[in-house]
């Protein structure tokens, strides 16, 4: 293996080709020994929103065991392999289906749901939080506490926003 010194890196042109060959060797270079995969999109639905779900006409909580049971998925993770599944919501919009101030507990339910899972199996799980863009004072305020106050450690918006800002442009 060819050692560079930090001092035969005069210039900024040395630096970077250095740093370019690192990077793309070492993306080559296997995994370690006890490397497990990460399932980085992961769905879930917290159980108090498939609460509030039941108790409305529109739109129904999803069907099956699989969004779920815990258990269940846990033992499919340790069938596959999986180390860690990083949460998030289904991706469907209660924005584009309900009023703000209804959908306003579904999202709060979701996130406080996904945070009570990620503390009790922390080794498992981390969780995104979803964010409303029906209000978006109130979608900061949510991204603020799910971060600050529930340990949730990103975000994600529902596609029903991204498309409706591409249609505008």
């Amino acid at each position: 293996m060819t050692r560079i010194s930090l001092a035969a890196m005069t210039t900024r042109r040395t630096f970077l080709e250095t740093a370019t060959l690192g990077l793309a060797a070492s993306a080559f270079a296997p995994p370690p020994p006890d490397a497990a995969p990460i399932d980085f999109h992961a769905h879930w639905i917290g159980p108090r929103v498939v609460e509030l779900l039941g108790k409305r006409t529109s739109p129904r909580p999803p069907q099956g065991q699989g969004w779920f049971d815990i258990d269940a998925r846990l033992r499919q993770m340790d069938e596959a392999g999986v180390q860690r599944q990083v949460l998030s919501y289904v991706g469907a919009s209660y924005d584009g289906v309900m009023p703000p101030d209804e959908a306003r507990p579904f999202w709060r339910a979701q996130n406080d749901d996904v945070a009570a899972l990620v503390k009790k199996h922390p080794a498992r799980f981390s969780g995104l939080a979803t964010l409303p863009t029906a209000n978006v004072a109130w979608a900061a305020d949510e991204l603020q506490r799910a971060h600050q106050e529930l340990g949730l450690i990103g975000a994600t918006l529902p596609l029903i926003l991204s498309l409706a800002i591409y249609k505008r442009f």
